[in-house]
Parts: C-alpha cells; structure tokens; sequence
C-alpha cells in the first residue's frame, strides 16, 4: 500500500455488515413473533449507515466534480437495480403468474417506472399525485445522495461545530415537519432527516470519541435500547423522515448504533464481515431485488418442504441472506470478468466522441429507443406507458435532426439530398403498399390511395376529412418540411434573434392552426408548430448541452422532474394536435429527450450489444417506420395465428419481426452503396 494512502478502518467495514444483515432481518422477519420479529432494529441500522457516512466525511469543494462522482456512486447502482426489478417483474407476470396479456405487462412496466422516478421507500402520495406503490429499500440510495450533498455544503460553510450540529439539527427537523404534510420525490426529506445523523459521525471522527469509549460504555447503551423497545421509542424512520419522538427515538438510535460500533470492534477475526461491509451497497441493491420480485419463488420452497408458520418465516430469512451474499458475489464476478473485458473495447470505440465529420453514435442509439418506443406506443397499451412514450418520442427525431443540422452554402444541392433521403423512401413506400394490395386493385382503389399518399395526411379534422390517414409515415413528410421551412430561414437570416423570431412565429402558427382544426397536407401546420423543437436542438449543438448533461448526470433531478410534470398535466401528441401547455410542453418534451439521450451515451459508454443494437436500429429507423406502415397489420394478423393478439408475445413478435427486416434492408442499402462506391473508384482510378 502507498504510503500516502489512508488505511482503511477494518470496524468501518464490520459495522456496514453488521447493519447491513439488521436490514435484511427488519424486512423479512415480519412472520416472527415477540423480540425475534426483528422490528427493533429499524431504531438504528440506518443510523449506523448514516452516522458512518459522516464519520468518513473528509472536506472538499463542492464543484461539479464532486457532485458527478457521488451521483455516480450513488444513483447509477439505483437505476440499474430499478431495471433489474423491472425486469424481474415483467419476467415473473410472464412466466410465474401468467399476467401475459398486453395491458397487464405494460402496465406493470409503467407503475415500475412511476415508482423508479419518485424513488419513495413507502409513502405513494405526493401531493395530488397517487401512484399506489413504492420503490422500496433502495430508497435509501437517493437519500443517502442528498443527505450527504447537504452536509458537505454545511461544512464548507460552517466552521465552528456546534453551529454546524444546531443547523442540521434544524434541517433534520424541517424534513420531519415537512414529511407531515406533503411528500417530494427522491426521498429529499429522507435525505434532510439524516443530515443530523451525518453531523453525528462527523462530530465522532471530529473529536475521536470513539477511541475514548471503554468497554463499559456498552451497559448504558444497552440499557437505553431496551427501555426503547420496551416502551416503543426504538424506532427512527428515516423512509418517512418520521420518529415517535424527536429526543428520546434518536437518543436509542445513537445508542444502538454505539453498541454495534462496539460490536463491530470486537469482531476483528471475522474475515466475512470485510467482505459483507465492503460490498455493502451491492449487497443491499441485490436484496432490494430478491425482496420486491423473489417472493413468489422463496413461497414455492417452503411449499415443497412443508414448511410453515415461524420455521418458514426464519427458512426466508436464511434464503434471503444467502441470496444477497451469493447474488452480490456473482455479480462481483461478472463485473470483474465480463464487465472489465468489454470497458477496453468500449473505450477504444470513444462512444462518446467524433469529430465534426462522423456520425454521432449517440444519436443513432437515441433514435433507437425512440422508435422502438414508437413502435410499443401504436399497440394498446397501458394509458400511463403510453402517455410517457407520446410526451416526446416524435419530437426527439425533429430535436435530434436539428441537433445534426449543418448550415450548407449549396442550398439546391441539399433539397435534392434531402429528396432522395426522405421523398424518396416514402414513394417507394407508396408503390410497395400499392403491390401489397394487388386483389384491391381498381379505378377507385388508385384514385384513393394516389390522393391519399400525395396530401399525406397524418389526420383529418376540418379538412380533407375523406382523405385517409397515410399512417406513421406523415412524419417523413413533416420532417422535410421542417427542415425545409428551417434552411429557408437560415439562408435568409443571420441573426440569430431574428431567427428565433421567426421561429416562435412559425410554433404560434402551427398551435393556433393546430387547435382550430386546420390539420394540412404534409402536416404543415404540425411541422410549423415542431420548428421550435429543431431550433432548440441546433441551439443545443452550438452550445454543447448535451455534453453538459451527459457529464453532469445529477441534472436528472431536474429534467426529469419536468418532464414528469408535463406528462402529469396532460402531455402531448403530435399527430392528433394535442399541445398541451405551450411552454410546459417544450420543456417538457425537450427534458424527457435530453434524458434518453444521456441514458443512450451511458449505454454506449458501458455496454456493446445492447448499444450496437439500437446503433443499427437508430440507422433503420426510417426505413423501419416505412416496414411498420406496410406490415405491421399483415404481420398481426399472421402472427396472431400463432399467439393470441391480446398477449404482449404477440407484441414482442410483430416488433422484432419488423426491426430484423428494417435492419437487414438498411445493412443491403448500405452494402450496395459501398459496393457502388468502391466501383466508381476503381473505374476512376483506371482513367
């Protein structure tokens, strides 16, 4: 070990474990009767976790830097156990309770991301807004981030330590308070209730109390923590920043985290408790999962064995424990293999990184997720699911096409470049829809489709209204007029203010045609209401937001808090001219897509499949929305002769069906034009 390095305090660690184990018994003993039901401890495992926190504070700025490493330290491990969870439960609907229908999955996917984002450990109202379930252990995660970015702010502030303990005790008290009347998300008052807590263990490495403590010290905590689960005082929610009260609960809390510290000092020789205490936040992200989707698994056990009544309760807790012990240690396992194979490859490939001249990866792995979103959004789906998908999937591909806008001096070159990218394909979808329908064909048949595709109606409301709608596909059209309409201002305007300008104009125009029922062919109205979204993402370019974001995850908070409440107010949806709150809506829609696009540069940055595959799917994603137009209710129906259309099998056929074809045509488009191109060179080349 360096010298300069700090050595690591072996009791830290036994504490963590120690705890750590509390926690798993607090939650699954609740089948135990007497003192063995567990319920004491909820009086000080997290006070150890969090006085620990604060003993192992050191002092530094807090910048962007430091914020970016505790989100990271923190929140990562979060969302990649919500998604876990989210994976278990869609797998055990599937395959252990049989929900396989449509609505049932995709409902249990939109109540498991409502509860990821409010991150609340058991309260489910926040305000107006009940979503009927929780996230549950991991709570303590988000807490723990705020807890500990409040208290660093403090010390850099404070000086003298008292005045520190009487301000976070006043912090502490606010997030009680608060706590009582209304909830926010990301267990914020969590995190304000434990602030005090961190002063605590702070004040302890501070003044090195804990060097100063004799064995003896153990007879007064330990008589402080019996009185307090006898008389009902062992108790310091921190989940709901709620305590019996507020003198005598946290004086038990601190005396039975004394007793554990002392404990954990006794048990230097117990080589598993460096492991566990180590590990400790893998190991509790792993029981968070075992606890919210296990459950049914643990029962079927017990069922085998004939287990019931108290023995099963205590045949859980033995399951559950070596199921966060042996599930962390497997993942440790990946990590190191598999995880540290791939990172060298992931950054040799600079994800993130291009130069002007390259393709953005980033972009086609957002573009990926989107259409795929879109595609899961045209079946009948969970209202709320379907609700996140239309708050911003179409208006990301008219951010993202003005966030890869490149100002172009020859401006009759680009219309024909941009003919043959988006005219073009929608003709030839046009003559394959036409040939799909050969045994329709006649007089009438042709005049209603040549009419239909030319005016391009996405849909009907004053105008046109005997025209049918040309489907998912009005959006080709709707983007090259937007880019149009955007190349025209930008050729006759240099400033940007006027542009600006402009552009409100043209948004106020589309909204005020948009909402009087003036729906035009192409979706012009539409498209005049989307320029603002292409100037922002052209604006976003200039200025490198998007980097910002990707390197500044903690904006998370922000975005997504707006972007939630857009949805929350009513959403949007661009086909049928829903425009919600005019700039609610913008900012909404343009949060929720800057989010999917730091979550696109995580994937990029950390996993190759899973990234490549969106790559290629963001790449087909015109030539998919033509697939899907033209195959999505042939394929239906045939693939509903195998699996009922009810079913979300059926879902994942008809979506996979059409991504492998719209992939396979782009790999063929893109091989013949290299083909072609390494032709025209040799053939040059020969002269």
């Amino acid at each position: 070990m360096n010298a300069a390095e700090p050595v690591r305090e072996k009791w830290i660690d036994h504490a963590k474990a120690i705890a750590m184990i509390l926690i798993i018994l607090g939650h699954v003993s609740g089948g135990l009767s007497g003192w063995f039901n567990f319920k004491f401890v909820y009086g000080f495992h997290l006070v150890v976790f969090f006085m620990l926190s604060g003993y192992t504070v050191k002092v530094r700025p807090v910048d962007l830097s430091f914020v970016r490493k505790k989100f990271n330290r923190l929140m990562t491990p979060y969302f990649i156990t919500c998604f876990a969870v989210l994976f278990m439960d869609v797998f055990n609907a599937l395959f252990v309770f049989k929900e396989r229908s449509i609505a049932q999955v995709t409902g249990i996917i939109a109540a498991d991301l409502k509860r990821s984002f409010f991150a609340s450990g058991s309260i489910d109202t926040f305000g107006q807004i009940e979503i009927g379930t929780r996230i549950g252990a991991i709570w303590f995660l988000p807490a723990l981030f705020f807890a500990i970015l409040i208290f660093q702010l403090l010390v850099n502030v404070v000086k003298n330590n008292r005045i520190l303990g009487l301000i976070t005790a006043a912090i502490t008290i606010i997030g009680y308070l608060t706590g009582q009347f209304i909830w926010l998300p990301f267990s914020i008052q969590s995190g304000m209730f434990a602030v005090f807590s961190l002063w605590a263990g702070y004040s302890l490495k501070k003044y090195a109390i804990l060097e100063k403590v004799k064995w003896y010290f153990f007879i007064p905590a330990l008589a402080i923590v019996l009185v307090g689960i006898h008389e009902g005082y062992c108790s310091v929610l921190y989940v709901t920043a709620y305590v019996r009260d507020l003198i005598l609960s946290p004086l038990v809390g601190f005396s039975g985290a004394l007793l554990v510290y002392l404990v954990a000092k006794w048990s230097a020789k117990i080589k598993l408790l460096d492991w566990i205490g180590q590990n400790s936040l893998y190991i509790l992200c792993v029981h968070l999962v075992s606890l919210e989707t296990l459950g049914a698994y643990y029962q079927k056990v017990l069922r085998i064995f004939g287990i019931e009544g108290q023995p099963g309760t205590w045949a859980v807790i033995i399951m559950e424990l070596i199921f966060a012990l042996f599930g962390t240690w497997l993942l440790l396992l990946i990590k190191e293999k598999l995880y540290g194979a791939f990172k060298k490859k992931v950054t040799e490939r600079n994800v993130g990184r291009m130069d002007d001249r390259q393709r953005d990866p980033v972009v086609d792995i957002t573009r990926g997720i989107f259409i795929l979103s879109m595609l899961v959004g045209h079946f009948n789906i969970d209202s709320t699911l379907r609700g996140v998908i239309y708050s911003c999937h179409m208006i990301a591909f008219v951010f993202l096409s003005g966030y890869c806008y490149k100002k172009t001096e020859h401006f009759w070159k680009t219309v024909l470049h941009m003919v043959r990218t988006f005219l073009l394909p929608y003709a030839v979808c046009c003559v394959v829809h036409i040939l799909l329908d050969l045994p329709q064909w006649s007089g009438v048949y042709f005049g209603n489709i040549l009419k239909t595709y030319v005016l391009g109606m996405s849909f009907s409301e004053r105008l046109l209204t005997n025209v049918d709608s040309v489907g998912p596909v009005y959006f080709i059209l709707m983007l090259f007029v937007v880019r149009i309409i955007y190349m025209i201002i930008d050729k006759a305007v240099r400033r940007d203010s006027i542009k600006w300008v402009l552009i409100l104009f043209c948004t106020a125009a589309g909204i005020l045609l948009g909402n009087r029922g003036f729906w035009l062919p192409w979706s012009i109205d539409a498209a005049l209401y989307s320029m603002i979204f292409y100037q922002i993402g052209i604006t976003c370019k200039k200025y490198r937001a998007l980097t910002f974001v990707t390197e500044n995850p903690w904006l998370y908070f922000l975005l997504s808090s707006i972007w939630v409440f857009m949805i929350y107010k009513g959403g949007m949806e661009l086909a049928v001219r829903n425009y919600g709150i005019y700039g609610l809506v913008i900012f909404g829609a343009v949060s929720g897509t800057v989010l999917v696009y730091s979550l696109s540069a995580y994937l990029g940055n950390t996993t190759i499949l899973v990234s490549k595959a969106l790559k290629w799917i963001g790449q087909a994603s015109l030539i998919l929305l033509i697939v899907h137009r033209l195959l999505n209710g042939r394929l239906g129906d045939l693939l509903g002769r195998v699996v009922s259309k009810d079913g979300f099998a059926w879902l994942l056929l008809c979506i996979i069906v059409q991504v492998v074809l719209a992939v396979l045509i782009q790999l063929l488009i893109t091989w013949i034009k290299r083909t072609h191109k390494k032709n025209r060179n040799k053939q040059v080349n020969s002269i």
